[in-house]
């Protein structure tokens, strides 16, 4: 195929038993769109014709759909599951069906170890029943399992904790960028490219087992860790959909809340002709390297990383061919890994 789709996401759902201040579809249980389990198993079966291999279920909370198991279990016959909850919904017997699943990362999310400050983020006291959920999840997924924190003002004194925690239990960590749309917009929760680049350079320091995989273009990474392949890098954008819990479907997930780049809708059109027809997706395929500004066209990893996360690119900027707001910003400020300027 010349032109497929290499990974995609589907929000299942926009309920949600939290109110999360960063939540960047800003879900609530007042929200009434969720798909069926038949046009799940479609849209993955479209999925799988152009191509794609790796398919991440997020929402709202994909847990609160009562059958999300078996949707699960089926669609993993077909390509590889990316799994993220906020992991209230667990129990032990439910971490042992779904761990029997061919889910190829679980991660469940954990942006605080003080109850307070987990309480103020999460909008609910549930931090007791996460950690409990968590500590089953990695013994029970093993290699397959990751705790994920998104970096925010509450939190900022917290990642080497939350890491030294999921170090203890032998699970994977990732720090997430909070994407600046939605609530994560509204409540003004982004920190200083100072506090992020500080945040890295601590953890990938006490990261003995390379165990952290933040979400952050590769210029931050570690030279050996690039050598080794031992990154977690970014999508497989623009060779990527996000489809929503009505049907929508956008270049990414993360760009929900653009109306003016939805691209169709799957309940009404089959994703081969919103695909091949999209005046958008035709100009994002068409986006080379060479045409990113600011500093990733001196960036030595311009080739593979491709600017980073586009999504945040046209977010901050407006435009996709800008780059990444982490690295821009990081170079603005004089904080840039200079070996990694060509």
């Amino acid at each position: 195929m010349d032109n497929p789709i290499l990974s995609a996401s589907i929000s299942v759902t926009d309920r949600c038993n939290l109110n999360c201040k960063h939540c960047y579809a800003m879900n609530s249980c007042r929200k009434k769109y969720e798909l069926k389990k038949e046009e799940i198993d479609d849209f993955s079966d479209q999925l799988f014709d152009m191509g794609c291999f790796n398919l991440q279920i997020s929402g709202g909370e994909p847990l609160l759909i009562n059958n999300i198991e078996e949707i699960l279990s089926d669609v993993s016959k077909k390509m590889k599951i990316y799994l993220i909850t906020n992991g209230s919904l667990l129990n032990k017997g439910r971490i042992k069906i779904l761990s029997k699943i061919n889910i190829k990362s679980f991660q469940i999310s954990l942006d605080s170890l003080n109850p307070e400050i987990y309480n103020v983020i999460r909008s609910k006291n549930v931090l007791d029943l996460v950690i409990k959920n968590i500590n089953t999840a990695s013994k029970m997924f093993g290699e397959r399992f990751t705790i994920g924190t998104v970096m925010l003002k509450d939190n900022k004194n917290e990642y080497e904790k939350i890491f030294l925690f999921a170090d203890s239990i032998n699970s994977n960590f990732t720090l997430i960028p909070l994407l600046t749309t939605g609530r994560g917009k509204l409540k003004n929760q982004d920190i200083d490219i100072s506090e992020k680049v500080s945040a890295l350079e601590n953890i990938f320091k006490l990261d003995n087992n390379e165990k952290f995989k933040p979400v952050f273009p590769r210029a931050f990474y570690p030279e050996k860790r690039i050598s080794d392949g031992n990154i977690y890098g970014y999508c497989s954008f623009p060779h990527i959909v996000g489809i929503m819990p009505d049907g929508n479907v956008y270049p990414c997930e993360g760009l929900r809340n653009i109306t003016e780049l939805k691209i169709g809708n799957l309940k009404n059109e089959k994703l081969e002709d919103i695909w091949n027809k999209s005046k958008i997706i035709s100009k994002l395929t068409k986006i080379k390297p060479a045409d990113l500004k600011g500093v990733c066209k001196q960036c030595k990893h311009k080739d593979t990383c491709i600017g980073g996360c586009r999504a945040s690119a046209f977010l901050h900027y407006g435009n996709f061919n800008m780059p990444d707001p982490l690295c821009q910003k990081a170079y603005e400020r004089g904080i840039f890994p200079k070996d990694r300027l060509l």
